[in-house]
């Protein structure tokens, strides 16, 4: 697993480069990425950047913990697992995430979020990003549809972005955040 995440990354870019994806216009604020608890009774969100002492506060003590080096940043990252979602975490905070099943939920707020499982519905938006729905592979994952974008902070962006895979119903069934440089 450890030499094959470097491989799906870059994967990822060549995907959304290919797909231009990352333009100016689609460019999201990082706000409205942030991670919960999917549940109503738990409103906290965390975001990209913040603390592993946040993540177990906001999401409680993760199933598993790992290490993972980062080829792209030279770093290890530590994992927290939660169910079958990893979070990676650097020493300035949250820096990469990947959702596949409904128990984390993602969006500014619960009230304006969405999960594993959530219908794209006909639109060319899913939740502001927009959607692709040519077929393809992203990170080695067969989807029917993509909605993605690059991340800003403000007017400022950031090498990252954030993806959103879809099954031939339009459900979603993976959601992550990954480095687009």
């Amino acid at each position: 697993m450890k030499t094959l995440f470097p491989k799906i990354l870059l994967l990822v870019l060549i995907n959304i480069l290919a797909l231009g994806v990352c333009h100016a216009q689609d460019m999201i604020n990082y706000a409205q990425v942030g991670i919960m608890k999917a549940d109503y009774d738990h409103r906290a969100v965390l975001y990209m950047g913040n603390s592993q002492k946040a993540a177990i506060a906001i999401l409680g003590n993760p199933t598993s913990r790992s290490t993972y080096f980062s080829e792209i940043r030279n770093v290890n990252l530590d994992v927290l697992t939660y169910n079958n979602n990893k979070l990676y975490f650097d020493a300035t905070g949250l820096v990469l995430y990947d959702i596949v099943d409904a128990t984390i939920a993602v969006g500014k707020n619960y009230a304006n979020s969405f999960r594993v499982g959530t219908n794209r519905g006909g639109g060319s938006t899913f939740f502001g990003l927009p959607v692709n729905t040519t077929s393809g592979k992203s990170r080695n994952i067969i989807y029917s549809a993509i909605a993605a974008a690059g991340l800003k902070s403000g007017n400022t962006p950031l090498d990252y972005g954030v993806e959103v895979l879809f099954n031939t119903n339009g459900d979603a069934f993976n959601i992550c955040v990954l480095e687009t440089n």
